[in-house]
């Protein structure tokens, strides 16, 4: 199954790390297909066709965002991976909207025990 058209998410992937290398300890990498984004090694987030997961967003964000758009666990294959939140990006409008779970995301994760 393939997650990522980069065809499609170009300017929106372009758009986001504009913002997300301008953080402290950024890395990337491909998971699943997908440009993923890691701060200290740990991961916070990854762009899928059509959309943008979150990995470490506490309940009470995810219940906020929740509110705001359409969202669904993560599927991979068989497994659904219900701690990850999918969020649908259905305009590219939608990206500035959700830059500040994303920093709240890279945040939980930069403050995460190893």
């Amino acid at each position: 199954m393939k997650y990522y058209s980069e065809e499609r998410m170009k300017k929106t992937r372009e758009k986001l790390e504009e913002e997300v290398f301008q953080w402290s300890n950024i890395s990337t990498k491909k998971m699943f297909g997908c440009p993923s984004y890691k701060v200290d090694e740990k991961l916070f987030a990854f762009l899928v066709t059509d959309g943008i997961v979150f990995t470490k967003l506490n309940e009470d964000q995810k219940n906020e965002i929740k509110k705001l758009f359409k969202t669904e666990p993560f599927e991979t294959g068989t497994r659904i991976i219900n701690k990850w939140v999918k969020i649908s990006l259905e305009k590219q409008n939608d990206l500035s909207l959700i830059i500040n779970y994303l920093h709240q995301s890279y945040k939980n994760a930069k403050n995460e025990i190893k």
